[in-house]
């Protein structure tokens, strides 16, 4: 079995598919770039993200609080005279 004409062809096929690719070219000179204005809602969402990070920190903290103290009154014996 001749495997060169498959191997060929495929490298053509290769080699068209990359000059049919267009390249974009950047140039920092030639951009027209606005600069970015920060809307309301995104430094809202930001402000409640941040919020709801420190609940969460908050809660896992004060879960684990109860963990210990779940577990320190579980282990202490209680002695009765």
């Amino acid at each position: 079995m001749d495997t060169t004409n498959k191997s060929n062809d495929y490298n053509e096929d290769i080699q068209s598919a990359q000059e049919e690719m267009v390249r974009p070219s950047f140039s920092e000179s030639t951009s027209d770039t606005k600069p970015i204005e920060q809307s309301p809602t995104i430094a809202r969402t930001v402000e409640e993200l941040r919020r709801l990070s420190n609940v969460k920190y908050n809660l896992n903290t004060i879960q684990e609080g109860l963990n210990l103290a779940k577990g320190a009154r579980g282990t202490t014996t209680i002695h009765e005279d």
